[in-house]
């Protein structure tokens, strides 16, 4: 029986397997950075939705993000360094991943006011590179599209929020990006 155990820390959550899960498993470790348009609790939010997809696959077992999040600080590495084939597999081997895929989002909000309808969008895009850590190998890469978007009769009132749109549109991009990852 394969098992999997989701525990809640204070950097977000990780995922700590059942040794006999992850013996045939790659291991790969997920490290996402926003531009000057994504908030950090975008990011987070991108980070947390891309792992559940990855890990409803079946076809990785995710590192430990607070020992991810550890070696970035101790080895200072910045924020773009690890987008670096080189740099990524010299981070993959110190967290123990044999694979490492970094994101990069970018979140676009626009506003159309019209005489008759108002609408909201909230474009989300994500570009990813999948590294080998042993070879330094790109395995995959390329981007990914979401979309949070609501329309309003003028004058009327809006219930949804900006918010709420971003969280559609990262979740719609986390989809689409795992689905290219995982092959599903």
């Amino acid at each position: 029986m394969i098992r999997k155990r989701f525990v809640l820390g204070g950097a977000g959550a990780f995922v700590a397997c059942n040794a006999a899960v992850g013996a045939n498993l790659p291991r790969l470790a997920i490290t996402v950075e926003s531009d000057d348009s994504a908030s950090e609790a975008a990011a987070r939010r991108m980070l947390n939705a891309v792992t559940g997809q990855i890990l409803r696959s079946g076809k990785f077992t995710i590192v430990d993000r607070n020992r991810l999040s550890t070696v970035i600080k101790e080895q200072g590495f910045s924020n773009s360094a690890y987008a670096d084939p080189k740099t990524a597999a010299q981070l993959g081997k110190l967290v123990g991943a044999s694979r490492i895929l970094t994101i990069t989002l970018t979140i676009d909000a626009n506003t159309n006011s019209g005489a008759f309808v108002n609408s909201a969008q909230v474009d989300v895009s994500a570009s990813f590179s999948l590294v080998a850590v042993d070879s330094g190998q790109v395995l995959n890469a390329g981007s990914a599209q979401g979309t949070g978007e609501r329309q309003a009769s003028a004058g009327g009132d809006s219930s949804v929020s900006g918010s709420q749109l971003e969280r559609e549109g990262i979740d719609a991009c986390a989809q689409d990006l795992a689905s290219q990852i995982t092959g599903n």
